[in-house]
């Protein structure tokens, strides 16, 4: 049975916006809908420009959560120290086996809804590692 996904509409720029907090508090470069240094043919919607620079995925399809597989894998096999989160608006709306299983090919999924707060603090500490 096919789940159906349908993303709210706010989800993408309720993201984003928590992302130019988290660069403003943390004076962290970031750039936003840029093709990813260590694979050019892949957007990422937010990346931040740090020694361990941080690529973040917003996902609201199966398929964009796919997506993140290879820029992740790219980076690994370069020895590249990128690392990849993906944000989905909730494991259910990925369907949770695709987010479990993401969590082997990103170095982190994080869930949105009712997880805003603890969202922007994950960002936050990895750009202060």
């Amino acid at each position: 049975m096919e789940l159906q996904v349908s993303m709210d509409s706010t989800f993408k720029e309720e993201v984003l916006e928590l992302l130019r907090e988290a660069a403003r508090d943390t004076h962290v470069e970031v750039r936003f809908g840029m093709s990813a240094p260590i694979a050019s043919h892949f957007t990422v919607d937010a990346y931040f420009a740090t020694k361990k620079p941080l690529a973040v995925i917003v996902v609201g399809t199966r398929e964009r959560l796919l997506e993140a597989e290879p820029l992740w894998s790219t980076a690994r096999r370069a020895n590249d120290p990128t690392v990849v989160y993906a944000v989905v608006e909730s494991f259910r709306s990925v369907g949770m086996r695709e987010a479990e299983r993401a969590g082997y090919f990103t170095d982190k999924v994080l869930s949105f809804r009712d997880f805003e707060s603890q969202l922007k603090g994950k960002i936050a500490e990895q750009l202060n590692a």
